[in-house]
């Protein structure tokens, strides 16, 4: 038998004193970031939201990763996460690996549009998904949630 690693998962960086070096200004990002995902909501989801989480500053470094799992989390006053948006801060050449993978139901992966820096990807939250190892470099995106009640 071949005993599993223990998984290592991305570090979250949630210190405002954090230096990100060449990122992009983030208030800026998280505005566009905030516009777009509520966009896209009205456009693709058409869910009714009533909030959003605080944003979550992933750093990956070598051998980081986050495997499979949904962003479903709920509260007592009936509210739950019904999307889920990443926010790509690196540029493509600052990494490699650290693939952000939606599970679709199909044997091949598809490769998804969110490698470029700035470019924004919104997900349903109960959707399985993963980052695969990060090989080379760092990576760093903005994940952020977003709320409303409960589906029946």
């Amino acid at each position: 038998a071949i005993a599993a690693a223990p998984p290592k998962y991305c570090s979250v960086l949630i210190s405002p004193k954090t230096s990100i070096g060449s990122l992009p200004d983030l208030p800026s990002a998280y505005k566009k970031h905030t516009d777009q995902r509520l966009f896209l909501n009205n456009q693709n989801f058409q869910f009714s939201l009533k909030g959003y989480e605080n944003a979550q500053l992933a750093k990956y470094e070598k051998g980081d990763f986050y495997d499979w799992h949904k962003d479903i989390k709920g509260d007592n006053s009936g509210s739950e996460r019904k999307l889920s948006a990443t926010l790509q801060l690196s540029k493509p050449d600052d990494y490699k690996g650290c693939e952000l993978q939606l599970f679709n139901g199909a044997k091949e992966l598809e490769e998804l549009p969110v490698k470029n820096q700035g470019s924004i990807i919104v997900f349903r939250s109960d959707e399985w998904h993963r980052v695969t190892p990060i090989t080379e470099g760092v990576r760093y995106s903005l994940v952020f949630w977003a709320s409303g009640d409960k589906l029946k």
